[in-house]
């Protein structure tokens, strides 16, 4: 037989603080409020009755050197200067040393020494984890703790403001942007992963360095099993975690949603707009503008589409089946088009065959197949560089792209943009040779495209990396630079192919 099983007391960290005696000897001079220059405060009283027990004594007091190299590197990380400590020994005042001390806790680097240790509680150096780890930049939260710490933010407002900064009545953007701290969860952008497992492993995360943080207790070993000593039940981690599962985290490489941030220009300008609508405008939307220009967030967001079902009741123009990425393989590529078909076919919505941009000649081949084995498949041409079609036409793909251009309904390309100039005015010689290229590759297009006797040619033009549209005002003018040049190509081409 085993031995019997022992009783387990409390744990000592577990235990409320209790009010205890202080071991004070007696003597004459404490009765006159006198005591050692030993001791300073009464933790050194019982520092001197262990040592009475153990038959020790203090140290001497330490010099001048080494109490300001102490203090130094105790609160900024750096040891003084040799001027800063020649002055310190030459000082001979009682309280030189409190006058430095506060001197120290006035400067900006105590705030960054101290910042230090809060920030590794808060993930700050962590990278985004799983599959891509890229970095993040959150260097504003970074200075508004150093920024807490130097104006002596009381803890609980310090506690208050990133646990739920956002949920205060008219938040400032400082209160905003203390709510980082439960940001730094590892996020998975993965294509194709499961958004909600991921977002309840934020969750977690944020129950764990919750209690990690303000607790000092490893509360996430009972999300699985309890330990002896912890007074936590299964049930109680739990109740914690549906207070935290309250969020919506996008598995996407945005982060959304995210602050604005503007520097003094930019700044000025958004308050000009703020000052003219709460003159002209009416409050609903002097509310709704200070919210666009204060955070950054998709108006629709990326799985937002999980949700939808039966979504073709909508009675969209076509269905658009982009397909013919060199990453796909033929049989991928089969099953993106024959479920587009189907869906075509039971909706009455004519399918768009949309061929990937750049390697045309590769997407041609695709299409041909595809073409010719569905009857009422249209293409949309997706052709970002010129070059591809015009290449193509004198390549070995000739039948494939003459097939796809018979079965064209419009192209879908950018017009006259050219990567990295820094002439914005088209009509520059800079820009002659190029314009030049383009409409020899535009020839070769609409030709074709005449031979097969259509009489339209839709363009479309895009804005930006991703085709977004920027609003505020002082982003408009690259989008504004690439418009001239585009719409200059644009009026060029309407010239030229005045019979289309």
């Amino acid at each position: 037989m085993g031995q019997p099983r022992r009783e387990m007391g409390e744990h000592w960290a577990y235990r409320l603080p209790q009010k205890v005696e202080v071991p004070k000897p007696f003597s004459l001079a404490s009765l006159f409020g006198l005591s050692s220059s030993e001791i300073s405060n009464n933790i050194d009283y019982f520092i001197q009755a262990k040592f009475e027990e153990k038959g020790l004594s203090f140290s001497d007091p330490s010099d001048n050197e080494t109490l300001l190299r102490r203090v130094y590197l105790d609160l900024t990380g750096l040891p003084p200067s040799l001027q800063e400590l020649n002055s310190f020994k030459a000082d001979k005042r009682n309280n030189a040393y409190e006058l430095r001390v506060d001197s120290l806790l006035s400067l900006q680097q105590f705030g960054e020494k101290w910042a230090s240790w809060w920030l590794d509680m808060a993930r700050y150096a962590d990278t985004k984890g799983y599959e891509k780890d890229v970095a993040r930049q959150i260097w504003s939260y970074r200075d508004w703790v150093i920024k807490a710490l130097n104006d002596d933010m009381p803890y609980d407002q310090f506690t208050i403001e990133q646990l739920a900064g956002d949920l205060l009545p008219e938040p400032t953007k400082d209160q905003l942007l203390a709510t980082a701290f439960h940001r730094n969860t590892m996020n998975n952008d993965e294509g194709g992963t499961d958004s909600e497992e991921f977002r309840m492993a934020a969750v977690l995360d944020r129950v764990n360095t919750t209690y990690q943080v303000w607790l000092s207790t490893t509360f996430e070993c009972v999300q699985c099993h309890s330990h002896t000593y912890d007074p936590f039940k299964f049930e109680e981690y739990y109740k914690s975690v549906a207070f935290f599962n309250n969020t919506r985290d996008e598995d996407t490489e945005g982060d959304h949603p995210k602050l604005r941030f503007y520097n003094e220009q930019q700044q000025s300008q958004v308050d000009s707009i703020k000052t003219w609508l709460s003159k002209y405008g009416k409050e609903k939307l002097l509310k709704s503008t200070d919210l666009f220009l204060t955070s950054l967030e998709p108006k629709i967001h990326a799985h937002y589409a999980d949700q939808l079902t039966n979504a073709i009741q909508l009675k969209p123009d076509y269905i658009n089946c982009h397909t013919g990425k060199e990453y796909y393989s033929f049989e991928q590529n089969k099953t993106l088009i024959l479920i587009a078909s189907q869906k075509s076919k039971s909706s009455g919505v004519p399918i768009y065959h949309e061929t990937h941009r750049g390697r045309f000649s590769f997407a041609a081949h695709i299409s041909k197949v595809f073409l010719e084995r569905i009857p009422e498949l249209t293409l949309a041409l997706d052709i970002s560089h010129w070059c591809a079609v015009h290449e193509s036409l004198l390549g070995d793909q000739k039948e494939a792209v003459n097939l796809a251009l018979s079965r064209t309904g419009h192209i879908h390309t950018r017009v006259g943009h050219q990567q990295g100039s820094q002439v914005n005015d088209p009509s520059a010689p800079e820009w002659k040779s190029t314009l030049d290229q383009h409409l020899v590759w535009w020839d070769s297009i609409v030709e074709t495209h005449k031979k097969q006797g259509k009489t339209q040619l839709t363009m479309c033009m895009e804005f930006g990396p991703s085709g977004y549209l920027p609003t505020l005002p002082f982003t408009q003018q690259p989008v504004a630079d690439q418009w001239t040049i585009n719409k200059y190509m644009l009026d060029l081409l309407k010239k030229r192919y005045s019979s289309l």
